[in-house]
């Protein structure tokens, strides 16, 4: 995101606010904006590994809300990588 809040891919700021554990679940709102992926149904853990020009990211469900809504899956995950905007080095 840029300093305003709005999406930019080119030059702003990957954000991961993750909630994995303590007493409860909040809700996620859909409509937030820049929102790229999300679950509010399940305990998990979050792998991060940092490199000088980018990181990647690997969440793995560890336990499923018990009052989850019918339909919902058994587990969910979410991986993939990012690259830095600054020079290197820096």
């Amino acid at each position: 995101m840029d300093p305003a809040g709005k999406s930019d891919p080119r030059h702003g700021i990957r954000e991961f606010t993750i909630g994995t554990g303590g007493e409860s679940l909040d809700t996620v709102l859909p409509a937030t904006p820049n929102l790229q992926a999300y679950t509010d149904q399940f305990y998990g853990v979050m792998k991060f590994k940092l490199f000088s020009d980018g990181c990647t990211w690997d969440y793995q469900s560890a336990l499923r809300n018990p009052s989850a809504p019918a339909g919902t899956p058994n587990s969910h995950s979410d991986s993939s990588f990012g690259t830095c905007n600054g020079p290197r080095g820096y």
